[in-house]
């Protein structure tokens, strides 16, 4: 029973979040509340029960993790940025090859290309796997394939990792995560960690791409839920020190 413990308390703990280049999630960095790109008046979010466009526009910045932002001349200003899925899991390490692979430049506008991508998410989206069951997630029904997109970045000539990355709206106060869904379904369940236990309650109306939100309510508790899609939509980074 230790095994299994420590086996699902190490799941639980890459469920929280942000990406490091070993290509397990990481838990996660808030952001800077005062962090926006744009000055221009906002529009209010799209409703949490929307599927994703096929095309977003993000945003690439450094923070620290006192959450301030970073201009620090010594990080890189263009990282290789690194898609890849987590398929049959919302949490836990990558298990598919590189899906794309995006050149960008810190405070420019890039664009998330989810058609291009989508044909392979479809692909390689499983059912819920076996041991993300044996943790406490459930998914009804349990045909309903999955896959969670992950982020990466590194130094674009070396390739060795930046930092932690996760995608957040503005002001960037919690975790994005962007999860394909094959059909209707109902995401439930808690999954205890070593630090924290994560409850989960997703509720997808038809097949497509979602946008999901990490919530530290405590250091003892998280919660997982449909996110509002956020106007500026902002690729944190926190950088290693």
């Amino acid at each position: 029973m230790r095994g299994f413990a420590s086996a699902a308390g190490r799941r639980l703990a890459n469920s929280l979040g942000m990406q490091s280049p070993t290509m397990t999630l990481r838990l996660p960095f808030s952001l800077a509340a005062g962090f926006v790109f744009a000055t221009a008046p906002l529009a209010a979010p799209v409703p949490t029960d929307s599927a994703l466009p096929d095309k977003m526009t993000f945003r690439l910045g450094y923070f620290s993790r006192e959450l301030t932002p970073i201009a620090d001349p010594s990080l890189p200003s263009k990282v290789s940025f690194r898609i890849g899925l987590i398929a049959g899991n919302l949490y836990g390490k990558v298990n598919s090859p590189v899906l794309v692979q995006y050149l960008l430049t810190v405070g420019e506008p890039s664009t998330l290309d989810l058609a291009t991508m989508k044909p392979t998410i479809e692909r390689l989206a499983v059912p819920l796997t076996d041991s993300a069951t044996r943790d406490g997630l459930v998914v009804i029904p349990r045909e309903t394939r999955l896959a969670r997109l992950s982020t990466v970045v590194a130094h674009p000539n070396t390739e060795k990792g930046v930092g932690a990355a996760s995608f957040r709206g503005s002001p960037p106060s919690e975790t994005l995560v962007i999860v394909y869904f094959d059909r209707p379904c109902k995401v439930s369940g808690s999954v205890r960690g070593p630090t924290a236990t994560v409850s989960y309650d997703v509720t997808i109306e038809k097949r497509g791409v979602y946008m999901l939100r990490i919530v530290r309510d405590s250091p003892e508790a998280a919660r997982v839920t449909m996110a509002a899609r956020p106007v500026q939509l902002v690729l944190g980074v926190v950088p290693r020190r």
